[in-house]
């Protein structure tokens, strides 16, 4: 398959050229002829090796490499692909801040809330999603059934309210955002202390799922959708959690 049909694909799907071109959009080219695609969630020296392994020549990922976060790791990264003709795409914001397709948002469905609002970053991005409980379950026994990494910080019984921000996001004034708009409950990847510390001062139940884990779920997703919608040789790369 030409990779200009796939990345009108992904245009259509997720709309990335409207966000950061750094980190959304095709960040290296590689083969103009795609016989596989892979999906990551990180662009590790691990998942690279994979890739190539696997014979992949357009990896999707959810984080590009970082000058921020990778720093001289980062121009290896992308010559290691670019040596192996390996097309990089990134779904970074444009993952996050989508509405039915998103890292969050698919954490809304898994979990069985009905979407409610969503709330905004510093940035003004839309990544923090507030959904309400509409089935009378064993909330917490769902979520230890869903996640196999999981910390639940619990100041309530209630669990009627919940905001979901995938990734490294449990944050004052993220928490703080939710509990205005009435949450009893915030979900994340992975916190820091003052959080923590606000979620228990203000009596919101904190859930830590782990970074990765929380990224990860939407992969399985958007796998099905190519899959059904593009062409059929897709995998997942799935990496060793930290």
């Amino acid at each position: 398959m030409k990779r200009e049909k796939i990345l009108k694909f992904l245009e259509k799907t997720f709309a990335f050229s409207n966000h950061n071109k750094e980190t959304n959009g095709l960040i290296l080219f590689g083969k103009k002829d795609i016989s596989k695609i892979g999906l990551a969630v990180n662009t590790s020296f691990e998942t690279i090796e994979k890739a190539v392994e696997k014979k992949i020549d357009f990896l999707i990922v959810h984080h590009p490499p970082f000058k921020s976060e990778d720093f001289e790791n980062r121009e290896i990264k992308i010559n290691f692909l670019k040596r192996h003709k390996i097309n990089l795409f990134a779904l970074h914001e444009a993952l996050d801040c989508h509405k039915t397709l998103g890292t969050s948002t698919y954490l809304l469905k898994l979990l069985k809330l009905k979407y409610s609002s969503v709330l905004e970053d510093k940035n003004g991005l839309s990544i923090c999603f507030v959904g309400k409980r509409v089935v009378n379950n064993n909330f917490i026994y769902l979520l230890k059934k869903t996640f196999r990494k999981i910390k639940i910080y619990k100041y309530n019984n209630f669990f009627k309210k919940i905001a979901i921000a995938a990734g490294y996001n449990g944050k004052p004034y993220l928490i703080n955002q939710a509990k205005k708009t009435g949450c009893d409950t915030f979900i994340t990847g992975e916190g820091h202390m003052f959080g923590g510390l606000f979620a228990k001062e203000n009596k919101i139940n904190l859930i830590l799922i782990g970074h990765y884990q929380s990224e990860f779920f939407i992969m399985k997703e958007i796998r099905r959708i190519i899959k059904k919608k593009l062409m059929k040789n897709v995998v997942i790369i799935k990496e060793k959690e930290l």
